[in-house]
C-alpha cells in the first residue's frame, strides 16, 4: 500500500531522497544492512513466506535497511558467538587485531567483507527457518497472527539489547586500546 505522502511526491524528488540516503551509507552499512536486507525481503516474497509490495522503492529502501540491520544483529548475536564456540572460525586475540588495524589498511575492508559473510549466513538460516515454519500448516498460520507479531517484538527487543551491550564491549576495549590500558 502506498502512502499518500509518498505519492504527492515527483519522481525527480523522490529518485533524489533515494540517492542521498544511499550516499550517506558506509561501505559496512551497504555490504551488511542494506543489500542483505532488501535481498530477503525480496526471497521472503518469492517464496511465497510472507506478501511484500516491493513497488514502492523508498520503502524497500528503508525497510530493507531495518531489516538488514536486524539480519546483521542476529549474526553479530548469534552466529558469531556459535561459530566461535563450535570452533568454526578462530579470531585473533582483540589487542592483537587492535594493532594490526592500525598497520594494515586492508583489514577493515576484510573486517566488512567478514561481518557480510556472517549477516548472509545469518540471512540464510533465518530464510531457511521462515520457509520450513510456512510449510508446516500450524506454523505457517500462527506466523500470520497478531501473536506472532508479540513474539516477534519480543524477540527485537531482546536482540536489540543484546546487540547494545555487545556494541558497548566493543566500545571499551576500544576506549582501553586508545587510552593505553590493558584491553581485555
Amino acid at each position: 500500500m502506498r502512502r499518500p505522502w509518498i505519492l504527492r511526491k515527483s519522481n525527480k524528488i523522490y529518485k533524489f531522497q533515494v540517492e542521498k540516503f544511499l550516499e550517506k551509507l558506509s561501505r559496512y552499512h551497504l555490504l551488511n544492512n542494506l543489500i542483505p536486507g532488501v535481498l530477503f525481503l525480496y526471497l521472503v516474497n518469492l517464496l511465497c513466506i510472507f506478501s511484500i509490495d516491493m513497488s514502492d522503492i523508498l520503502m524497500v529502501v528503508f525497510v530493507g535497511y531495518f531489516t538488514g540491520s536486524v539480519i546483521n544483529r542476529i549474526g553479530s548475536v548469534t552466529i558469531e558467538p556459535w561459530f566461535n564456540k563450535w570452533r568454526i572460525v578462530n579470531y585473533a586475540p582483540y589487542s592483537d587485531f587492535l594493532k594490526a588495524e592500525g598497520i594494515d589498511e586492508k583489514i577493515p575492508t576484510l573486517l566488512a567483507d567478514n561481518n557480510m559473510y556472517r549477516t548472509f549466513v545469518a540471512m540464510f538460516l533465518l530464510l531457511l527457518v521462515l520457509y520450513v515454519g510456512h510449510l508446516i500448516p500450524v506454523i505457517d498460520h500462527f506466523m500470520h497472527t497478531d501473536w506472532a507479531n508479540v513474539v516477534a517484538l519480543c524477540l527485537l527487543l531482546l536482540l536489540y539489547i543484546l546487540a547494545y551491550r555487545k556494541q558497548t564491549a566493543y566500545i571499551r576495549k576500544r576506549v582501553r586500546k586508545a587510552t593505553n590500558q590493558p584491553v581485555e
